[in-house]
């Protein structure tokens, strides 16, 4: 016992300082806690944003897939009218004088294909069949009747 009361002086000063130590170390503690609840309020947040960039993103992306589709097929009912009409026309006769041969070579170089003479006259010989269809789908389609003159390239 007179261990402890000769040193309880210094031993109460002892247990002052880690008292001091032990509170700021509990201002710390609670600093870092609250900064790790901004954190993770933070990193909750960009979660919730980056989901509806993601939602967003996939209707973007199904907006852009349609947009595709519905030029595809305007660009495909253009293509039918246009070549079938141009049959119709050339069926009745109105370019005599139109060089088909010619008019193919001249596509198919443009389209980068490899047509010969003979793959020509194929080529005209499935149009000569298809021209009944055709003009049944124009007919769906619609056609300008209206116009008087023949059908002139641009």
């Amino acid at each position: 016992m007179i261990y402890i009361q000769e040193d309880y002086p210094v031993l109460e000063k002892k247990n002052r300082i880690l008292a001091n130590n032990n509170a700021s170390m509990k201002l710390e503690i609670e600093k870092h806690v609250e900064k790790e609840r901004q954190s993770e309020d933070l990193i909750k947040s960009l979660k919730d944003k980056l989901e509806k960039v993601k939602q967003e993103l996939t209707n973007e992306k199904k907006k852009a897939e349609d947009l595709a589709s519905n030029f595809e097929q305007v660009a495909l009912t253009a293509v039918i009218k246009t070549r079938g009409e141009l049959m119709i026309e050339y069926k009745e006769g109105k370019y005599n004088d139109w060089d088909v041969d010619g008019e193919i070579e001249t596509y198919s170089a443009h389209m980068g294909l490899d047509v010969d003479s003979e793959g020509a006259e194929q080529f005209e010989d499935a149009s000569v069949v298809n021209i009944k269809e055709a003009a049944a789908e124009i007919h769906d389609l619609g056609t300008t009747k209206d116009r008087e003159g023949p059908h002139t390239n641009a």
